[in-house]
C-alpha cells in the first residue's frame, strides 16, 4: 500500500529551503557591503542579526501564517536587490568623484588664486550638471588670466587654458538656471555662485554640501523607504490578484505605474549642492 504523501509538510518543507537560501544569498552580499564599506556597519550587523530569526522561523514556524510573510519579505528583498545594488555602486562612484573638488578646495585655501583649481572645481559641477555655478567660477578664472604674449613662445597663459576655456562657453550655453547662493552648512551664510570658500568662515561650502548629500543616513533612509515600496508592490497585487480576480489587471497596473513612479522620485539623483 503507497503512504499517502502529505502535500502541506512537502510545501513547508519547499517554502523553508527557499527561504534558507534566498537568506543565505542576502546575507553574503550584507557582508561584502559592510566590509567594503558601502552601508553602515550598524545598519548591516543589524540586518545580519535579523536573518537568523527570520530563517528559525521559517524553518519552525509557529503557525503557517507566519512562513508566508516571511516568504513574502524574501520575496520582496529578492526584487529589490538589483535596484539596491545599482544605486550603492552609483554612490560610491559619487563618493570616489569628490576626490578631485576636496584636492581643488584645498588648494584654493592655500592659493585663492589658483587658476587650475578653479578651472577643477568648475569642471565637477559641471560634471554634476549644476552649469550656473560652474560658469560662475570658470568666469572667475578667466578673468585671471593674461592675455599678453610670451615674446619667445609667442604664446599667452589664456592659449594655455583654451580648452578650458571652450568648455566653459560650452557651459555657457547649457547653463538655463537661475545663479542662486549656495548656503554654508557651517555658518548659514548665503555665497555668490563664484565662492569657493565661505565669504564668512572660510569653509569650502561646496565641498561640505556635496559631502552632506551622500551621507550613510540619506542612503539607509533611500534604501529602507525603497524596500517597503517594493515590498508594498507584492503584496498589494498578490492580495488584488487572489480577491479579486475580475478586476486584478487593472488594479495591479495601477499599482505598479504608482510603486515605479515612487521608486523613481525615492532613487532619482538630488542635486549634490543646493
Amino acid at each position: 500500500m503507497i503512504a499517502e504523501v502529505d502535500m502541506p509538510n512537502i510545501e513547508r518543507f519547499v517554502v523553508s529551503v527557499f527561504i534558507g537560501i534566498a537568506m543565505s544569498i542576502y546575507g553574503v552580499f550584507l557582508v561584502h557591503w559592510i566590509l567594503d564599506e558601502l552601508i553602515d556597519l550598524k545598519f548591516g550587523l543589524i540586518s545580519l542579526f535579523a536573518i537568523l530569526p527570520m530563517m528559525w522561523l521559517a524553518i519552525y514556524p509557529p503557525h503557517p501564517v507566519v512562513q508566508y510573510a516571511i516568504l513574502l519579505i524574501v520575496v520582496a528583498s529578492a526584487a529589490f536587490l538589483p535596484q539596491a545594488i545599482k544605486y550603492l555602486a552609483h554612490r560610491e562612484h559619487l563618493e570616489v568623484d569628490l576626490v578631485p573638488m576636496e584636492r581643488a578646495s584645498a588648494a584654493i585655501a592655500q592659493h585663492p588664486d589658483n587658476v587650475q583649481a578653479l578651472f577643477e572645481i568648475a569642471k565637477w559641477l559641471a560634471h554634476n550638471r549644476l552649469y550656473a555655478q560652474a560658469v560662475a567660477i570658470g568666469d572667475k578664472a578667466a578673468a585671471r588670466l593674461s592675455p599678453e604674449q610670451d615674446p619667445i613662445t609667442n604664446r599667452s597663459v589664456r592659449d594655455l587654458y583654451r580648452s578650458e576655456l571652450q568648455e566653459l562657453e560650452e557651459w555657457r550655453a547649457m547653463d538655463n538656471v537661475r545663479v542662486l547662493p549656495i548656503v554654508c552648512l557651517n555658518c548659514q551664510h548665503q555665497n555668490p555662485a563664484d565662492a569657493v570658500l565661505c565669504e564668512k568662515c572660510g569653509h569650502p561650502h561646496i565641498l561640505e554640501q556635496a559631502k552632506a548629500s551622500l551621507s550613510r543616513t540619506a542612503d539607509i533612509g533611500r534604501l529602507v523607504c525603497g524596500w517597503t515600496i517594493t515590498a508594498a508592490i507584492i503584496t498589494v497585487c498578490a492580495a488584488v490578484a487572489y480577491a479579486r480576480p475580475d478586476v486584478a489587471a487593472w488594479v495591479i497596473l495601477a499599482v505598479l505605474v504608482v510603486g515605479l513612479g515612487a521608486l523613481w522620485a525615492v532613487f532619482r539623483d538630488k542635486p549634490l549642492v543646493r
